[in-house]
């Protein structure tokens, strides 16, 4: 059980790296709207995935 839970959290911050790294942004930091404040930061993740963004 605590596996299953470690892979599904694992597997969203992989996902939300890759979602974050495809928006647009010069400085490095997003602003989402959403109903509730988070904040998060990935660091190391300097640039984004290959095959990310592509035109």
């Amino acid at each position: 059980m605590a596996a299953r839970m470690l892979w599904r959290r694992a597997r969203t911050l992989a996902a939300a790296a890759v979602e974050a790294a495809c928006m647009p942004a010069k400085d490095g930091l997003v602003v989402v709207e959403d109903e509730a404040p988070d904040a998060f930061a990935l660091p190391g993740l300097p640039s984004s995935p290959p095959g990310c963004c592509t035109p």
